[in-house]
């Protein structure tokens, strides 16, 4: 037999004015690749979501967890773009990506083919 409990929930709502982002607190931080699947040479990270100073922290995982690459303040163009050209190489494979900026957290899983 199931029982059912009553729970009152509080709202806030607030106006959005489509002019001005949104706080901070509802801003989704998300990291994509593109293209994924690709090549060393032609891929890069895509950050959005978020209001950092360019300073971002990556780290690479490869499938087993093991971290291949790691770079704490890694400097990211206005474009929010970070390159996999200028790394170490990678070999084909699966790989996951973790990324740090402005206090929030994203992490993505890309395939590098030969």
């Amino acid at each position: 037999m199931l029982r059912g409990t009553q729970t009152r929930c509080t709202y806030t709502l607030f106006p959005v004015d489509s002019a001005s982002p949104l706080p901070r607190a509802f801003q989704i931080f998300r990291t994509i690749l593109i293209p994924n699947p690709g090549t060393q040479n032609n891929t890069f990270f895509q950050v959005s979501g978020n209001d950092s100073s360019g300073e971002t922290d990556l780290t690479i995982l490869d499938i087993k967890g093991q971290v291949l690459y790691q770079n704490q303040r890694l400097k990211v163009k206005t474009d929010k773009q970070i390159s996999l050209a200028k790394f170490p190489k990678l070999t084909a494979g699966l790989y996951v990506a973790k990324i740090i900026s402005a206090g929030q957290q994203s992490t993505a899983s890309f395939v590098i083919r030969d």
